[in-house]
């Protein structure tokens, strides 16, 4: 399977989404699509020329919203 990595990059720069050099919070809710948009993000990090800043809000509405957050952080430090 080829990498989507090249065709993010193409979209973003088609689109002038990012300023280079630039700064992208993503919203990450601890899902699978905002990881994986955490992940596809860092693989072109460097090619957009962009640092990355990770944001997650613990509401503490459900049970076990606290777990998630921590593991969100977790997943950021491992990013960093």
């Amino acid at each position: 399977m080829d990498s989507p990595v090249p065709r993010l990059v193409a979209f973003a720069r088609a689109r002038a989404l990012f300023p280079e050099p630039g700064l992208a919070l993503v919203a990450v809710s601890g899902g699978p699509d905002s990881v994986a948009a955490l992940d596809l993000l860092r693989e072109a990090r460097d090619e957009l020329n962009l640092t990355l800043a990770v944001g997650h809000v613990d509401h503490g509405i459900a049970g076990e919203s606290a777990d998630v957050a921590g593991q969100v952080r977790a997943l950021a430090a491992r990013y960093d």
